[in-house]
């Protein structure tokens, strides 16, 4: 744009061309001047050199105003270009400092001079842009001594060929920092065609290069653990073929990885039935996206080098790169963990011992073949419930290796008169049970019978003959049973008929009356906890009477249990329940506390001399092991002399001659207790009894007494009465209940003796009346009181 004092001009004088406008100053100088001289020359410069000389002076104030014009314009121009310059610098400054890198402008060479570095190089390196195109040496002395030579061939390369280029180096910042730059530079030609100025930008790229490294490092971590996995690595393209495989691979399939390499993969590790699923599913993945099985811990049959099949855990997932799919797949070879499982499946199904089912398992068979019975019931189902007899008594005997010794041979005859459909199972310590389906009526009584005679047939143990016998029970489908716990129940109750006949080896077949007797026993259980929690049993005490003249010596003490009405609960339901439960242990310390207290006060009457009490010991306290503590509490807490108890015990107690019995049964006579056989001659070795053990008294078994007046009972109690006074035993015959009974006893000697004849169990305090006199009455009462009986 004109400047203003051009434009006024402008307005007075049509604007000349240039050439003109170049001569008119001149021009009108130069008519002044010849103006002045012909004036002068005519002699007429007073009126013609006057007008002449106004010329030339008008002439020469056109001159300078046309002078002065062109330096105003001039200087209008200047100073539009000089802002227009001003103006685009700061344009170009601004964008320059608003590159993410240095912009450079640079002579090449080592120590070509830097023109012109943006302010970025100070963020960038620590320097002053003045700092870096002063010192030409400063970007030589910069670069990392590794990339040094590299920088600078590249350098001179790209100089003289005059074509751009990016290049990748460290250069040092002030503080020693390594800075990863990229430098991309274009080369400019000069006019003589010599290399001309390196114009470009450098680039900070040292996070860049930190996340390549980075990456780098977790690629190879990776390849290092897949190498060094555990698992199989296998990857495979969208074509199905191999591209990774890693050396567990190579030991999980047996091919190496060169081998694989660009092979199907389905030819290979995949069995053949499963392929042509692998393809589809493949083939749908690629063309949905979809796959159930990825990213999916499964379990799939796998296809080794050799031709076998093997199980193995496989996870597999997709992977996109680049517009292409791969998966990669881990494979875990799971036969040792399947072996396992199996074993433990086995173990958890099967006892140990004998291979058998075990109770899990045989309820589950019962419970199948219970779903497919007909729903009506009917006897082709049947359940065996096998206990062996006095099982525990023979495994005292041979030890507990031999025991089990024994039950895997019981095992082994159970399964050899089974069919392949039936079920054999070890239920219980020495119980087993069988399980028949699909059976006529009559064959779970035949099968009952020969089980019976295989088991009963001689065992070879430990280089011993070993003789065991069974108890078994039969409940059929149908008969009151119509589940599986039913017919196990009902079984086991048929059992335990079986075992009540006290002969061994025999078997019964289930009837309601066997659950109603069990639900009794159940109840009955119940009543005697409860009676004894409150104290509700009462000891009672007969007595024992020297047969000569009727001299009462002392008394048995015998367990009661009335009833809320007062009425007796008889004992022969009591004793088993209790002896099974348990519960005949705390039964026994209180008739043993009870006796023991009784028996001292009676000694304190001046009356009475010395009187004993006899109280019964059971197995099961023997086998609690509490026995001797029990006594030697109830004596120190009754202060009863030790001489005055007589502790009563079966032959079924000492039969199992273990080491805590015997260790017992010492103790006991070393506190001065005396030891009585009860029931003698019901047992199985009475004489090796009263041999082995410390036994003071034998008491005659009630059925000897009852035969005494028989021809030929006679004898046998005359024989235990002379082994007796041989043997230097105490006898007392027990259940004497006539007169009869009494002098034939008389007649052989026998000195004490006790029964309905002369007296029934009584309670303490009439026990203590009949200590006032020291003697029973000549003739008894018939029948007393039944808290009496």
């Amino acid at each position: 744009m004109a400047e203003p004092s051009t434009r006024f001009t402008t307005r007075l004088v049509r604007k000349p061309p240039p050439y003109i406008r170049g001569l008119l100053p001149a021009g009108l100088l130069v008519v002044g001047l010849v103006m002045v001289l012909v004036a002068a020359a005519e002699g007429r410069l007073a009126g013609a050199g006057g007008v002449a000389l106004k010329l030339l002076i008008v002439a020469v104030a056109v001159l300078q105003t046309v002078l002065l014009i062109r330096g105003v314009s001039a200087l209008g121009r200047e100073r539009a270009l000089r802002r227009d310059v001003t103006k685009a610098e700061a344009r170009y400054r601004t964008l320059v400092e608003q590159q993410p890198g240095v912009v450079y402008l640079a002579e090449p060479g080592a120590l070509g001079r830097w023109h012109y570095v943006s302010p970025q190089i100070e963020a960038m390196f620590g320097f002053a842009p003045e700092e870096w195109t002063r010192d030409v040496s400063l970007w030589l002395q910069q670069l990392h001594p590794e990339d040094r030579d590299r920088v600078l061939i590249s350098d001179a390369a790209a100089g003289e060929a005059g074509r751009p280029y990016r290049l990748e180096y460290r250069i040092l910042s002030r503080d020693g920092r390594e800075v990863w730059v990229l430098d991309d530079l274009n080369p400019s030609r000069s006019d003589s065609d010599r290399p001309g100025l390196l114009q470009g930008m450098l680039l900070d790229v040292t996070e860049q290069k930190r996340s390549e490294a980075a990456l780098r490092a977790s690629e190879e971590e990776l390849r290092v653990i897949i190498e060094t996995a555990s698992y199989a690595f296998v990857g495979m393209d969208e074509r199905g073929r191999v591209v990774e495989w890693n050396h567990q691979a190579e030991r999980v399939f047996g091919w190496t990885r060169q081998e694989v390499l660009a092979q199907s993969l389905d030819e290979l590790i995949i069995p053949a039935a499963q392929r042509e699923a692998h393809r589809a599913g493949l083939k749908h993945y690629l063309a949905t996206g979809d796959g159930p099985m990825l990213s999916t811990r499964i379990e799939v049959s796998a296809l080794h080098r050799d031709g076998h099949e093997f199980p193995v855990d496989l996870t597999i997932w997709p992977v996109r790169t680049a517009g292409q799919v791969r998966f990669s797949a881990l494979v875990d070879d799971i036969t040792v963990r399947k072996q396992l499982e199996e074993q433990l499946r086995h173990h958890a199904l099967h006892d140990p011992l004998t291979g058998l089912a075990n109770r899990v398992l045989f309820t589950d068979r019962l419970h199948r073949a219970l779903a497919v019975a007909p729903t009506g019931g009917d006897d082709s189902l049947a359940v065996l419930f096998i206990d062996l007899d006095d099982f525990k008594n023979v495994n005292v005997s041979i030890g507990r290796e031999g025991g089990d010794e024994l039950l895997v041979a019981v095992a082994k005859r159970i399964g050899t008169g089974l069919r392949p459909a039936d079920t054999a199972a070890r239920v219980g310590g020495e119980e087993f049970a069988v399980l028949l389906e699909q059976a006529d009526h009559a064959r779970p009584a035949r099968l009952a019978a020969r089980l019976l005679r295989l088991i009963a047939e001689p065992f070879r143990i430990h280089g011993k003959e070993v003789r065991i016998t069974a108890s078994i029970g039969i409940a059929l489908h149908g008969v009151e049973g119509t589940t599986a716990e039913e017919l196990l129940r009902n079984a086991n109750l048929a059992m335990s008929a079986a075992k009540a006949k006290g002969r061994g080896g025999s078997s019964e077949l289930y009837r309601g009356r066997m659950h109603r007797e069990a639900v009794r026993r159940l109840e009955l259980k119940g009543a005697l906890e409860t009676a004894i929690a409150e104290g509700n049993l009462e000891v009672h005490y007969q007595p024992i009477v020297r047969l000569a003249d009727g001299l009462v010596t002392g008394f048995e003490a015998l367990l009661r249990w009335f009833d809320q009405n007062d009425e007796p609960v008889s004992l022969a339901e009591v004793i088993p329940i209790a002896e099974e439960s348990g519960l005949i242990v705390p039964i026994g310390r209180m008739v043993l506390r009870q006796a023991c207290l009784e028996a001292s006060n009676w000694r304190v009457r001046p009356i009475t001399g010395a009187v004993d009490v006899a109280v019964n010991i059971s197995a099961a306290q023997f086998e609690n092991g509490s026995l001797v503590a029990d006594v030697r509490a109830a004596l120190e807490e009754s202060g009863l002399p030790p001489s005055s108890l007589i502790l009563e015990m079966t032959e079924s107690a000492l039969i199992q001659e273990s080491v805590p019995t015997i260790r017992s049964l010492r103790e006991l006579r070393a506190l001065g207790v005396r030891l009585a056989l009860d029931d003698f001659g019901t047992g199985y070795s009475s004489l090796s009894h009263l041999r082995r053990f410390p036994i003071d008294i034998v008491k005659i078994d009630r059925s000897f007494v009852a035969g005494v007046t028989r021809k030929g009972g006679a004898g046998l109690v005359r024989s235990i009465v002379d082994l007796g006074r041989t043997m230097n035993k105490a006898i007392i015959a027990e259940g004497i209940e006539t007169v009869a009974q009494h002098r034939a006893l008389q007649a052989m000697d026998c000195a004490l003796g006790q029964g309905f004849l002369f007296a029934r169990a009584m309670p303490a305090d009439m026990a203590r009346e009949i200590l006032e006199v020291g003697r029973l009455p000549e003739r008894p009462a018939p029948s007393q009181r039944s808290r009496s009986a």
